[in-house]
């Protein structure tokens, strides 16, 4: 029978009931939103809302966790498995997009607000009109991408005119809904400066990166944390251009490059030598590199599904949408109406666009939704980034794979190995999600296109923090050189094709460092 739940979202305990002030405009805020009609037909998100919103104010944010929420909002038993059951971040995203919803419409004259960052389950009260009144949650500001930020950003960013009307988005937490990813559906880049950037960006498919609108705030006191919250915001807004600026300019080569002195630090004839790079760059035909679909991966999350590579070339991206609720199927087509850029995506990108502009080459970027069965059968190269569950084009080649990705009935993906080697598992399965210390695997697999002259390299990790360190290891030429010597690889002698299984040692959901466990040389006629 299903526990009856208070309608502040916690039930009956023990404990002396600690309650938000009744005059505290936040806790204020959070029950006319419990009441209104973007609400009134989910006793669950009500639960939810008024229940991390009363730990938050009551100063037990930082103990919000998964299954807690799962327990005392939800009405899941104690013995309850957020790996088996994933009804907590379903509704979390539910509850975003409600509150989304809520403060278009009916809250549409709301001066306070609440979100919920993705990555966190802890809500985050700001003001429209004066971003630094409002208390914020410590567990927020120290989350990983502070650190991240603090040590790879040397921008002096100002508030007043690089804020974010929303809080900094930081790396995944205890909530694993999605990737880190930039939403760039609402996003505007002003127009290149020179015409062959124009074209290219114009051909490229590049989805545009950078900050939401600025926010108009006074100044914070020097050490307030309002302060320190718009600092990371303007920040990551910096952060978010630069990166689609290097990425631009990787991919658009200028003739004026030709006489200058090349800036970076590997030379054309060190680049054209290591394979994969040398077969890629000698080729005559265009290179593509085909960023990942974060919201193809948050659809098979939310509908606890797979969708096949069929499906999706066949632009069915939304499985069994008969059976879903109608909540669910409106949450997935407000997700297909934008395009994102995986973060980690958009730093791959920048390295391997810095080594074609070292080679006098161009890449050609675009998201995986927009290629079609035909773009494979020519002799273009391809670069695929992400796993089948982000990119679905990536299990075309499973047949030509010794290490192929499996799903789990929770949705997880592990790395199978089809054709164990001495000393090598037939499975790799990563532990510590939701922002523990664990393990990640990825692959890098150079294969040929079936029945075509083209080249594909595939950069698939089983979480982001996978991907991002295939991506290092394979713009890491020194490295890259002596791994492929390990595995008996010449880059002095015909084309060979292979795969290398890196091992990811996590640290907070970063990737702490990396190393190959196996590599395997493809046979020609497995190749081909």
């Amino acid at each position: 029978m299903p526990q009856t739940l208070s309608l502040s979202g916690s039930q009956k305990s023990d404990q002396p009931a600690v309650r938000p002030s009744p005059d505290d405009p936040r806790w204020q805020l959070a029950r006319r939103i419990a009441a209104s009609k973007s609400f009134e037909k989910s006793s669950f998100l009500i639960s939810f809302l008024l229940y991390v919103c009363e730990q938050e104010l009551c100063g037990r944010g930082q103990e919000l966790n998964e299954h807690q929420i799962g327990v005392k909002a939800l009405g899941r038993p104690a013995t309850y498995n957020p790996g088996e059951d994933n009804i907590v971040r379903n509704y979390a995203r539910l509850l975003r997009k409600r509150l989304e919803e809520y403060f278009k419409t009916e809250g549409k004259d709301e001066t306070l607000r609440i979100d919920i960052p993705r990555g966190h389950y802890v809500p985050v009260f700001y003001s429209t009109e004066s971003a630094h009144d409002v208390p914020l949650p410590s567990s927020l500001l120290s989350s990983a991408l502070d650190t991240a930020l603090a040590k790879k950003t040397t921008f002096e960013a100002q508030a007043t005119n690089s804020s974010t009307e929303l809080p900094v988005q930081s790396s995944r937490s205890a909530d694993q809904s999605k990737p880190d990813s930039v939403d760039a559906s609402k996003a505007h880049v002003g127009p290149p400066d020179r015409p062959e950037e124009i074209a290219a960006h114009q051909k490229s498919g590049l989805v545009s990166v950078v900050a939401p609108k600025p926010l108009s705030a006074a100044p914070a006191p020097s050490g307030h944390p309002g302060r320190r919250w718009l600092s990371l915001a303007s920040l990551l807004a910096v952060l978010n251009i630069a990166l689609f600026g290097i990425l631009l300019y990787g991919i658009v080569w200028m003739r004026s490059s030709r006489t200058q002195t090349p800036s970076v630090s590997v030379s054309p004839v060190a680049t054209v030598s290591v394979l994969p790079w040398s077969a890629i760059f000698s080729s005559p035909n265009p290179t593509h590199l085909i960023a990942s679909d974060p919201d193809i991966n948050e659809i098979q999350i939310l509908t606890s599904s797979s969708i096949s590579v069929s499906d999706y070339a066949n632009h069915i991206y939304i499985p069994a949408q008969k059976t879903l609720t109608r909540e669910v199927r409106e949450i997935c087509l407000k997700l297909l109406q934008g395009h994102r850029a995986a973060l980690v995506d958009t730093q791959v990108a920048a390295e391997v666009a810095a080594l074609a502009q070292s080679s006098s080459r161009k890449i050609e970027v675009q998201g995986a939704r927009s290629l079609q069965f035909s773009n494979l059968k020519t002799d273009d190269n391809f670069i695929f980034l992400g796993s089948p569950r982000s990119d679905p084009w990536v299990s075309v080649f499973d047949e030509q794979l010794d290490f192929r990705f499996v799903i789990d009935n929770a949705g997880f993906e592990s790395i199978r190995n089809v054709h164990p080697r001495p000393n090598e598992q037939s499975e790799y399965v990563p532990n510590g999600g939701g922002g523990a210390t664990g393990q990640s695997f990825a692959i890098i697999a150079f294969i040929r296109n079936p029945d075509q002259n083209g080249q594909i390299l595939l950069l698939a990790g089983a979480n982001a923090e996978g991907t991002q360190s295939a991506g290092k290891l394979i713009t890491d030429l020194s490295r890259l050189l002596m791994e492929l010597r390990k595995c008996g690889i010449s880059t002095s002698g015909p084309l060979e094709h292979f795969e290398l299984l890196l091992h990811v040692k996590m640290m907070a959901s970063s990737a702490s460092e990396y190393d190959v466990v196996a590599c395997h040389k493809l046979p020609e006629a497995t190749a081909h």
